[in-house]
């Protein structure tokens, strides 16, 4: 169930006795869930989770041991965010509803990183069945969850014209570079094919 607020800040111009009060109203999202598994990027970071329900929440990676340390697969969690899309959370906020341990975003969200280089990353592989499509703000398509769980995710260095069906249920092979870690295994694919 989604619930919708909004916080009214009202700024007042300082110094400006002809001036009005200028009033931004942020809206924000609460969701509630509960958590499947972590995501993590080709890097080995902890970048959001998924919900048993599907949906992908993001959180910022600097901030990825904070996260681990207060939630785990199978807690129930409160959220206070965005909801890009129907599947897509940013979150801000996360409550863990069981021992109320909260942890807000303390930090402006850092800028996109650089395309990735691979430095420090390794050549991996994985093949399996899709089972969950990660998707951008825009509902775009920019990673899966294969059933073995191994994240995919569709970078710069994949060929542009490269044509895999990636819905679910489809059968993908994929090598590239990333991490395998104790969240998981991560690759940013730079080859990609159905089978």
């Amino acid at each position: 169930m989604k619930h919708t607020f909004r916080i009214t800040i009202v700024l007042a111009l300082v110094g400006c006795s002809s001036a009005k009060p200028k009033s931004y109203v942020v809206h924000q999202d609460e969701a509630k869930g509960v958590v499947m598994r972590f995501l993590i990027n080709p890097d080995g970071v902890v970048d959001g989770f998924l919900l048993i329900n599907g949906m992908q929440v993001k959180f910022p990676p600097h901030m990825a041991s904070q996260l681990t340390s207060i939630i785990a697969p199978t807690d129930k969690v409160s959220l206070i965010g965005f909801q890009e899309n129907k599947m897509l959370f940013e979150a801000e906020t996360v409550v863990n509803q069981k021992t109320f341990r909260t942890l807000a975003v303390i930090d402006p969200i850092p800028p996109d990183p650089p395309p990735i280089d691979h430095k420090g990353l390794h050549k991996l592989s994985s093949h399996g069945t899709v089972q969950i499509q990660l998707l951008g703000r825009r509902g775009e398509i920019n990673g899966v969850v294969l059933k073995n769980g191994s994240i995919v995710m569709f970078g710069p260095h994949l060929p542009a014209e490269l044509k895999v069906q990636t819905g679910i249920g489809q059968h993908i092979e994929a090598s590239g570079y990333g991490t395998e870690n104790s969240y998981g295994q991560s690759i940013d694919a730079t080859e990609m094919s159905n089978f």
